[in-house]
């Protein structure tokens, strides 16, 4: 009989400890399925003018059902002569770029979208316009961090790049990634 009763709670253990892993899977499914997920839509950068600044935007997204909150992009972009090789040149490079943060966008609605702001440091002369618009590469890339309504940070980062001033920007092969 006492063999019957051990028999019995480890069955209702392991029963439990089923029922325990199901919820929790149940659980994390629901959070996958509920929190926001934020990442790049969009990149423009307005055609380069002698004596002016580049300006542009890349444009954020929130497709998941909830609002990010703490939203907080950082974007770069850089012209270069040549294209970036791997993810660690592309890192180098950001101390010859221009950086653009914002402390924060407060938070992001369900298919809320958000404009960060691009601009040059400096204003473009001759020699900068015909290397914009001739054979140098744009690199434009970032990430924006945001916690979901779980309390759980994310981080999404991008990296697109074009030759020329008026190409389509295409992703890197490198630095695309979201959690």
């Amino acid at each position: 009989m006492e063999r019957s009763a051990n028999q019995t709670e480890q069955s209702a253990r392991q029963g439990a400890s089923q029922a325990k892993r199901a919820l929790d899977a149940t659980i994390a499914a629901s959070r996958l399925d509920e929190r926001a997920w934020v990442a790049q839509i969009g990149i423009a950068l307005d055609a380069p003018e002698i004596g002016k600044p580049v300006h542009g935007y890349v444009t954020w997204n929130n497709s998941g059902k909830t609002f990010a909150r703490k939203v907080k992009p950082l974007c770069h972009f850089v012209f270069v002569p040549k294209e970036v090789a791997t993810e660690n040149e592309l890192i180098k490079t950001a101390s010859k770029g221009t950086a653009v943060g914002n402390s924060s966008i407060g938070v992001l609605a369900p298919n809320g979208q958000y404009k960060t702001l691009l601009e040059s440091q400096s204003s473009i002369d001759e020699s900068d316009k015909a290397k914009i618009s001739g054979t140098w590469y744009i690199y434009i890339w970032g990430e924006i961090t945001y916690e979901d309504i779980f309390k759980r940070p994310h981080t999404t980062v991008f990296c697109s790049r074009r030759q020329g001033a008026t190409a389509d920007f295409t992703q890197c092969p490198f630095h695309n990634d979201a959690d």
